[in-house]
């Protein structure tokens, strides 16, 4: 009798569902989609004499911001991003590894404004984000 009932009731309870819902999947604690990121990401700021304001940029001639990175196991490849000026702040992905770099202000000719100054090894972990200063001197620019 119990079998019986049970069958009843479980039909009875589909006919109550909407017909798109069949069945419920109940997701797994851990994803198997999710994998760990493959690369890191190195985030430079910079400023103009200590200051981050978008006057001292258009008042020097400064339109954009370049930076070039080079992995230590590929130095003749270059990776290459750039930002408005007065954004001072720019993110950009690479594989783990050391890099070296180069950071620059340029005109809207994209003549330089200031003298390159360096990022020296940058160590990018995956998954991870590496923030690195600059601050463009007085003396730095042309």
């Amino acid at each position: 009798m119990k079998n019986r009932n049970a069958k009843i009731w479980l039909a009875a309870l589909a006919l109550q569902l909407p017909p798109q819902v069949v069945a419920a999947e109940i997701p797994s604690a851990t994803p198997l989609d999710e994998t760990p990121s493959a690369v890191g990401t190195l985030v430079v700021q910079w400023t103009i004499t200590g200051r981050r304001d978008a006057m001292d940029c258009s008042a020097l001639g400064a339109e954009r911001f370049d930076l070039s990175m080079r992995a230590a196991s590929a130095p003749t490849e270059d990776e290459q991003v750039e930002a408005p000026c007065d954004a001072f702040q720019i993110s950009m992905d690479l594989s783990p590894g050391f890099y070296t770099g180069e950071t620059l202000l340029v005109d809207r000719l994209d003549r330089p404004v200031t003298l390159s100054l360096p990022l020296e090894q940058v160590e990018i972990v995956a998954g991870r984000e590496v923030v690195k200063s600059i601050d463009f001197p007085v003396g730095a620019f042309l």
